[in-house]
């Protein structure tokens, strides 16, 4: 008679059902972290404290308030202002010694046809009936950038007759110093 072992099969099915009880286990926490993940995540995006979000709502209040003609409102209004205008200035470029600078190298009979003044420089288109006039105001401010007074650097941007006219444009660019 042969022996027949039947408890290794049993040890199997037994081995197969932890195997599968602890595979899902491993999926159910996995699931609940990802749902806790996405719930936490959707909870954030949910509240909307974004700087764009408060602004607005200090435009409707500033609306509101101006709508309230009540003394209280307007003090408020006008020291609200003040300290915005104050912040302004304070960090507002200067360019009086610039201007001051440019002017003075602008012979007689130069027209100044536009000038703007920026953190990065300094455009400036003028026109004249000398070319000399033209010549005279370009030695200037390439003196400016090679004494470093005025500009670091000195672009032409353009040199234009007018024959209709008789005058003469000239458009450079240059970074202040």
């Amino acid at each position: 008679m042969s022996e027949i072992n039947l408890l290794r099969d049993k040890q199997s099915n037994v081995v197969k059902k932890e195997k599968a009880v602890k595979l899902v286990r491993t999926v159910a926490i996995i699931t609940a972290i990802i749902t806790a993940t996405l719930a936490v995540g959707l909870f954030f995006l949910n509240i909307d404290p974004t700087l764009s979000n408060i602004k607005n709502q200090e435009v409707l209040l500033t609306n509101q308030l101006l709508q309230e003609k009540t003394p209280l409102t307007n003090h408020l209004l006008i020291v609200d202002r003040l300290m915005h205008s104050q912040s302004i200035i304070n960090n507002r470029q200067h360019f009086e010694n610039a201007i001051d600078a440019t002017s003075a190298l602008l012979p007689q009979d130069i027209t100044v046809d536009t000038v703007a003044f920026s953190k990065e420089g300094m455009n400036l288109t003028v026109s004249s009936s000398s070319l000399a006039s033209l010549g005279s105001l370009l030695d200037g401010l390439s003196q400016s950038v090679a004494q470093k007074k005025l500009l670091k650097t000195l672009t032409i941007d353009g040199v234009v007759a007018d024959e209709k006219t008789g005058r003469y444009f000239l458009s450079v660019h240059g970074k202040l110093l």
